[in-house]
């Protein structure tokens, strides 16, 4: 087979990048500024939580509880691979010692971060992502407070900014659209090209593989697969492309840009 190239319309695999790299909030309320628990709910039957306005990390509200009470919120399970973000906001009366709880599905119980808060009445934000197991399925979390002190004023704890993101291959409802095409070049029949996506804590490789061609066919529309990788999961896809004739040309590997990097390429041209 002589070389070709693949043409391949950037608008379609820019639809799965977008589908792909979206990160998704599981957190309802996660500032409280409904000025509600729901669709937080107390465990056990305390009444102990509460949302309050006297302090707040963000916005105008955060939750209050006074003592070691839980205050939990589940979701739809996601891999723990696929949890991007995990972070809370969260402030003591005094020095102490609070708990977070990841829950998954399976029965080997949650995870518990266990986290000392070295000043009162200061907020300390929390990254806590090193707390998931990225091997189980994450379906809730767990919020707890403290009983250092004498007295109930003693016990308090607030939370707030509680945060939880989701980056896995879930398709997005309406991905944008890039406008734009690439060739890569291929000289056998079998087709394999890798693309490099970076973008703020997201790394994409997408390898596109084109099926054995027929003898003979060098240009013309070709049915290709996509696999899409992140984070250890692959999803595949099926595309077309075009194959068109162009000699004298060397294999290479593109890096894929966004738009804005495209088009800051496109006008230095």
């Amino acid at each position: 087979m002589g070389r070709s190239l693949l043409k391949i319309s950037i608008v379609v695999l820019s639809l799965l990048i977008a589908s792909a790299s979206a990160a998704e909030e599981v957190i309802q309320n996660g500032g409280f500024e409904s000025g509600e628990l729901f669709p937080w709910e107390e465990v056990g039957d305390h009444a102990a939580w509460s949302v309050t306005n006297s302090y707040a990390y963000n916005g105008a509200y955060s939750a209050l509880v006074r003592g070691t009470h839980q205050l939990a919120q589940s979701f739809e399970p996601r891999p723990g691979s696929n949890i991007e973000v995990f972070s809370l906001a969260v402030m003591t009366a005094l020095r102490a010692w609070i708990t977070v709880e990841i829950l998954y599905t399976d029965s080997m119980g949650p995870t518990r971060a266990t986290l000392f808060i070295p000043a009162g009445l200061q907020w300390l934000t929390l990254d806590l992502l090193e707390y998931v197991d990225p091997d189980r399925e994450v379906y809730g979390v767990a919020l707890s407070g403290h009983q250092n002190g004498d007295s109930p004023d003693d016990m308090r704890t607030w939370y707030d900014a509680v945060t939880i993101q989701n980056n896995g291959p879930d398709e997005a409802d309406d991905p944008p659209e890039v406008e734009a095409d690439e060739a890569i070049q291929a000289e056998t029949k079998k087709i394999r090209v890798h693309f490099n996506l970076k973008r703020p804590r997201t790394q994409l490789s997408l390898a596109l593989r084109a099926e054995e061609l027929p003898e003979g066919i060098y240009e013309g529309p070709v049915e290709i697969k996509v696999l899409l990788t992140q984070d250890g999961f692959t999803t595949a896809f099926e595309a077309e492309a075009e194959l068109v004739d162009v000699p004298h040309r060397r294999d290479h590997v593109i890096r894929l840009m966004d738009q804005g990097s495209a088009d800051k390429v496109k006008g230095r041209h």
